[in-house]
């Protein structure tokens, strides 16, 4: 398959497929890889360049959407130069959760670093996303900070950065951050990988190796799990 692509920002696991954050052209695309076809998924199909809600996915409009993350149900996308938190479901509607200029979709300069509930100048070009419980995470790059929205409330709240771009811990600083991922704590993945049958082979790939020997560890003496740390450059064969 070959396909233009113009500013793929994120991308997002759906239903066996692949949800594009195409900024470039202001839209979401669908990649369905056992098709091998790429088409408009949500967004103006003439790639214009606003924040719209609709009830109808291919009504609606971004303006550079950056950032992905679901809850199971919604599909929450951060839309960076409407400084806006949006959300879909895959048949529709598309609503503006947090942020962005209540009267005026096309104002792309209604931004701040407000605290509050519902539309309003609530971030400055947010880009990452992270989903936990009833809570999504946000980037909120040029604000130097991390900031919560209550899915439920559309309640926005700083959490971590003092607003002042730098790198420290306390207090936390942060220098136009743009990315977030979010995980179970060593509970909760010895947990899930207990619910598997049997006792597949598990790599440890992700955080530091401080962290990672503890939950080697749990996972060799109490399922007996035949599990170790992956090291640089090793190749695993999956599935053979």
């Amino acid at each position: 398959l070959e396909a233009s692509l113009s500013s793929p920002w994120d991308l997002l696991a759906f239903e066996g497929d692949l949800l594009i954050a195409m900024a470039g052209p202001h839209q979401i695309w669908r990649f369905a890889p056992k098709a091998n076809t790429v088409r408009l998924f949500a967004g103006d199909p003439r790639g214009a360049e606003l924040r719209r809600d609709a009830d109808d996915l291919l009504d609606s409009a971004f303006a550079q959407p950056s950032g992905f993350a679901t809850d199971g149900t919604w599909i929450y996308v951060a839309d960076s130069e409407s400084s806006a938190i949006v959300k879909l479901k895959p048949g529709g509607p598309v609503k503006t959760l947090a942020g962005g200029d209540p009267e005026k979709p096309r104002n792309l300069f209604h931004f701040g670093d407000e605290d509050g509930k519902g539309p309003g100048k609530r971030f400055q070009h947010p880009l990452g996303l992270a989903m936990v419980g009833d809570t999504l995470y946000v980037a909120d790059s040029y604000n130097h900070k991390i900031k919560s929205v209550d899915v439920k409330t559309g309640d926005v709240r700083s959490r971590f950065g003092t607003g002042i771009p730098g790198r420290a811990d306390a207090p936390s600083q942060f220098d136009e951050p743009g990315g977030l991922s979010a995980h179970g704590d060593q509970a909760d993945l010895v947990d899930w990988y207990s619910s598997f049958e049997g006792r597949p082979p598990v790599y440890l790939v992700h955080g530091e190796e401080r962290a990672q020997q503890p939950l080697l560890t749990k996972l060799r003496s109490e399922l007996h799990a035949p599990a170790e740390i992956a090291r640089y450059q090793q190749k695993i064969a999956i599935g053979a």
